[in-house]
């Protein structure tokens, strides 16, 4: 009796073991992300900017159209710069990218991600040699789609982006105009907003419409944007 027990013991321990069943958590989760204008994209004239945050405070200060604007470890023009004081390097920094903790950086057809090391962008980035040190990550797999012609689709792993299953993030949409650097002028945007926020869990899907801008260039003018886990 003692022998049966002590198999039937071991048989139980083993299958217990092997039979592990693979939860929701293992699972690679993709991110697919749409933003749609009110004309065809152009990323040869244009820029257009996917931001990532686990804070809903992503643009504290709404800028204004035609608004300077840079980006971590990308070039900027020393003289556009002059003509607004008060926005020195240390000024995006300490306003902006302190939330920030990703940005996809979309130009000439290329997509780029930048990632900040800890919870933002450091606030004591001050000179234009430490604003550059900030490097695209090497190595970064996405799938690119740009049809319709007006819509820009990206889709790619959320572990590339630092996050795992059940986290929950917050987005946020730029497009500029850009000069000659890889900086340029604020175009259009999406304004803080709690319906920003992306539930990494699998089948979540949401889409919401931004209000048209007559005054916009057609391709700089968001009309939506949509995700989906899958």
């Amino acid at each position: 009796m003692k022998y049966y027990i002590s198999l039937s013991l071991i048989l139980v321990l083993l299958l217990s073991g092997c039979a592990r069943t693979v939860s929701s958590s293992d699972e690679t989760l993709h991110l697919e992300f749409n933003v749609s204008t009110n004309g065809p994209i152009n990323t040869q004239d244009s820029i257009y900017v996917v931001i990532f945050s686990s804070s809903q405070t992503i643009l504290p200060i709404n800028p204004n159209i035609d608004d300077y604007f840079i980006f971590p470890g990308k070039n900027l023009d020393d003289a556009e710069l002059a003509i607004y004081p008060a926005r020195s390097i240390p000024y995006y920094y300490n306003t902006y990218f302190k939330h920030w903790q990703q940005f996809l950086y979309i130009h000439n057809g290329t997509i780029e991600l930048f990632q900040s090391s800890s919870d933002g962008f450091s606030q004591s980035t001050a000179t234009i040699q430490s604003h550059l040190s900030y490097a695209k990550t090497q190595g970064f797999e996405y799938q690119y789609n740009n049809s319709p012609s007006n819509m820009i689709s990206i889709t790619l792993d959320i572990q590339q982006l630092g996050y795992e299953h059940d986290d929950s993030i917050y987005f946020s949409i730029l497009t500029l105009r850009n000069d000659s650097t890889e900086s340029g002028f604020i175009q259009d945007f999406l304004i803080d907003d709690t319906s920003h926020q992306i539930n990494l869990i699998n089948h979540q899907e949401n889409m919401g419409d931004h209000p048209e801008n007559t005054i916009l260039d057609n391709h700089r003018d968001i009309t939506q944007w949509q995700y989906s886990i899958y």
